[in-house]
């Protein structure tokens, strides 16, 4: 397996890329790759205020339709109709719906605040000496610890926004059900 991380420092965007390679007998050589790009300046530059605005009319009409849906079954439930309530797939789409925009905007927040977070070094010196003669590849432990901390949270990053990339995809399809019943 190969992993690396690249650094656009004019448009501040990190990619983790990941190839692995499996040889079986015969020569045969299976492969993969996953990359996943992340901007560390999630809610900056000239779209800011937009960019917030726009969050916010989403959570909140997210959380509308969330209390519209609570409130219909609470009004399922004080008429004893909850098993029409629940024997309805629709109600079911839209319940399956509403928890998938929830991760969707928790996964979303969970890297914003990483990313809001996130501290990078100008440079990580690993290699101890560059001109030894010998142990080319002796390293600072504190650099390399830095480094690899680097990675982690890049890594970290990269999986969150999979999660997300996943679950609004998933809202998306749910929520063109909705609109169909």
């Amino acid at each position: 397996k190969i992993e690396m991380l690249t650094f656009n420092a004019a448009l501040n965007i990190f990619c983790m890329g990941s190839y692995t390679f499996h040889w079986e007998q015969g020569g045969k050589i299976q492969w993969d790759y996953l990359m996943q790009s992340m901007s560390v300046d999630v809610y900056s530059g000239e779209n800011e205020t937009g960019n917030l605005i726009q969050t916010f009319i989403v959570v909140t009409m997210l959380a509308v339709n969330t209390l519209l849906e609570i409130s219909e079954i609470a009004r399922a439930f004080r008429r004893f109709a909850f098993w029409d309530y629940f024997g309805d797939l629709f109600n079911w789409v839209d319940m399956a719906s509403l928890s998938c925009m929830w991760v969707t905007f928790a996964s979303w927040y969970y890297y914003v605040v990483l990313a809001t977070s996130f501290k990078m070094s100008d440079s990580y010196h690993i290699i101890l000496d560059t001109q030894a003669k010998a142990r080319l590849f002796a390293t600072d432990p504190q650099q390399e610890i830095n480094f690899l901390n680097l990675v982690k949270n890049m890594q970290e990053m990269s999986d969150i926004i999979s999660v997300y990339s996943t679950f609004s995809g998933i809202s998306l399809v749910l929520m063109v059900f909705r609109m169909l019943k």
